[in-house]
This record gives C-alpha cells, sequence and structure tokens, in this order.
C-alpha cells in the first residue's frame, strides 16, 4: 500500500468528528516539535517563544514533540476548521537557499503520491492565488497546520531542509499543511493501544496526551 495511504491513516482522526484537544506537555524544552501556528491564532511549535504559533518541526532520527499552550486551545481547534478552498495548495519554492537534484525528485515523488491516491492538487502559485505555501531550505522539517488566513499573500512558510529530502518526510510535512495533527495525540488515544513507556527513552517523550 502507498505511503500515502499510511500516513492519510496515521493522521485520520481529524476527520472523523472527533473533538481535538490540544495539552501543554512537560516534555524536555530541548526538543523541537514540528508544527508551526500563529501568534493569537495558534501554537508555536518552537520553544523559543510561547506568544508564536506552534509550529510543527520534525527532526529525522532525533525526535519530535508537542508543546502547546492550553489558553490557545479553542483558537487552535478554529485554525485546524480552515481548509484549502477546492483542495487546491498553490506553492513557490524559494531559491534564497537553493535546493538540489534530489529534493525535487523527492518532492515532485510526494506531489504525485497525493495526485494519484487524493483529491488534492498541488500546483504553482499563480498570480492571483492569495493564499500558498512557500517551501523553504530551512533548519529542519516544519509547517504550519492548516491553512493560515493571516498568512494571505505572504505564503505560508514550509521548511524542507536538507535532512527532510525523503519523500516520507515530505509527506508528513504536507499532512500537516492540510490540517493533521499527530495521530498519538488524540485524546482518546489509550482507549485503542497501549504504550510501554518503560520502553521509550525519556528524549523521544512525547506521546503526551489531552483528557476530554
Amino acid at each position: 500500500m502507498r505511503l500515502v495511504v499510511f500516513h492519510l491513516l496515521i493522521f485520520y482522526f481529524i476527520f472523523i468528528g472527533v473533538s481535538i484537544h490540544i495539552c501543554s506537555s512537560t516534555l524536555n524544552s530541548s526538543l523541537n516539535d514540528d508544527i508551526r501556528l500563529l501568534p493569537h491564532t495558534a501554537l508555536k511549535s518552537s520553544y523559543k517563544s510561547t506568544n508564536d504559533n506552534p509550529k510543527i518541526h520534525f527532526t529525522p532520527g532525533v525526535s519530535e514533540s508537542n508543546n502547546f499552550v492550553d489558553s490557545q486551545l479553542e483558537r487552535i481547534e478554529e485554525e485546524l476548521t480552515k481548509h484549502w478552498p477546492h483542495g487546491i495548495i498553490p506553492f513557490t519554492i524559494s531559491d534564497a537557499e537553493p535546493f538540489d537534484s534530489e529534493f525535487y525528485e523527492q518532492f515532485g515523488q510526494a506531489v504525485e503520491d497525493f495526485h494519484e491516491n487524493t483529491c488534492v492538487t498541488f500546483r504553482p502559485k499563480l498570480e492571483f492565488d492569495k493564499y500558498f505555501i512557500k517551501i523553504i531550505n530551512g533548519n529542519g522539517c516544519w509547517s504550519y497546520v492548516g491553512m493560515q488566513p493571516e498568512l494571505m499573500f505572504d505564503g505560508q512558510e514550509v521548511s524542507l531542509g536538507p535532512e527532510c529530502w525523503r519523500k516520507g518526510i515530505i509527506l508528513h510535512e504536507i499532512m500537516h499543511v492540510l490540517g493533521f495533527f499527530h495521530e498519538h495525540s488524540r485524546h482518546d488515544r489509550d482507549e485503542f493501544i497501549q504504550l510501554n513507556f518503560a520502553n521509550i527513552q525519556e528524549s523521544w517523550f512525547i506521546f503526551s496526551f489531552c483528557a476530554n
């Protein structure tokens, strides 16, 4: 089964009518998550500020975490209801820090997977597009979750540094662009699976969740 189907299952909960609950975490603050949200409308996934939007930040081979601000819960849920119009995601690719052929090959394969298996369409930004993603060769792998109306005309950044140039990671970040958080953070997680915390290294302790 194609990798994109796996990712769709991983993030399935956002579309099944389950109320979304984001909770604060007591995780090691040296870790990064890979989700970004905007000031006053979402949480920031970077640990540098609690006033910024949370971004989703993923470090391959290291860890990710969910560090959310309780006071922002209503806004986060609200933000995640904002979908891309008509399932079309316009994009630009920044040349500030150029990408090489490896990136374009992997990015092309990821986009092809979405086009073959979903009704989502990715295409280069046109002059009249108000909302679009701006792919940058940044520090790490991260994305905002869902469409961010506050970034109209500016573009919302998706960081895909060299360590992110694998189809699976690109698919992961694009799923965040579409509005998906992580399946293992759903509030009803423990009704379906049992985690063996004794087998989880402290630095990978990303499995916090929220009660109803």
